[in-house]
């Protein structure tokens, strides 16, 4: 079976491509890396009127560490998150998680921006966004709009993504504030693992033998939330700042063009 006919359209601008999707009024689609779209065309269990393919823009690919964290567009390959030596010194876990995604031959083509908006409950990076609190960054012609991983899924193959919005990029939490509380949790297990050997040890479990190892996973527990929740309030709070004057400027642009191109259509 072939696909239903459809009107093709490859945008070179997160602008032009936002204007689609807001024209189509959700009747386009977005192809990415295309490993779940295209057999879907293929069996016509999706009939966009629109196919919006994103992969000529190259302002969604890419990855930054900026205002505290880390930045990955949404048009990023799968392998090159894997290859990345940054992303395995600041998200190892992403790294590890994006291994295990489909096959080395899919992960060629596979984003992982269409991994995280298309929300398959089996899936590895949507679970891995969740667990490191990832924010995933939206645009539409209405503006720009942040939003929590753990607020973007709505149910299996459901978020939060509106018909006319682009997943941009998604934002990591600095290492500080998203690996702190694992280093508390693992000095917690650590010192209760040790309580354990001492009572097996010395066939005894008064408070005198325990008590040692329950106050060393107690403090590793205290020194791991004192590191992540100052990073995490510095963080979101710089982020804040820092996406409302980006916001500024994409307003003035915004202003900018519209001034000029009436200008020149007065010409």
């Amino acid at each position: 079976m072939k696909p239903a006919p459809f009107d093709y359209v490859a945008p070179t601008t997160i602008d032009e491509a936002c204007a689609v999707l807001a024209e189509a009024g959700g009747g386009a689609t977005v192809l990415a890396g295309g490993q779940t779209l295209m057999p879907l065309l293929n069996l016509r269990m999706s009939q966009p009127f629109i196919l919006l393919d994103i992969n000529k823009i190259p302002a969604l690919t890419g990855i930054s560490r900026g205002a505290g964290g880390t930045r990955i567009g949404s048009m990023t390959r799968q392998c090159d998150v894997i290859a990345s030596a940054a992303l395995a010194r600041d998200l190892p876990v992403l790294v590890q998680a994006a291994r295990h995604v489909g096959h080395h031959q899919t992960r060629n083509r596979g984003t992982i921006g269409g991994s995280i908006t298309l929300g398959e409950p089996a899936a590895e990076l949507p679970a891995t966004a969740v667990a490191l609190g990832a924010t995933i960054e939206v645009r539409s012609t209405r503006g720009t709009r942040l939003i929590p991983a753990g607020e973007f899924y709505l149910g299996p193959f459901m978020t939060t993504l509106e018909a006319d919005e682009l997943a941009n990029r998604l934002n990591f939490l600095a290492t500080v504030g998203s690996v702190a509380p694992f280093v508390g949790l693992f000095g917690t297990v650590w010192g209760i693992m040790n309580s354990f050997f001492q009572i097996g040890q010395q066939q005894n479990s008064s408070l005198a033998v325990v008590a040692p190892g329950i106050s060393e996973a107690l403090f590793a527990t205290a020194i791991g939330l004192f590191a992540a929740i100052p990073a995490v309030i510095a963080y979101n709070r710089y982020s804040h700042r820092v996406n409302q004057f980006e916001a500024r400027l994409q307003r003035f642009a915004d202003r900018l063009h519209a001034s000029l191109s009436r200008q020149l259509e007065s010409l």
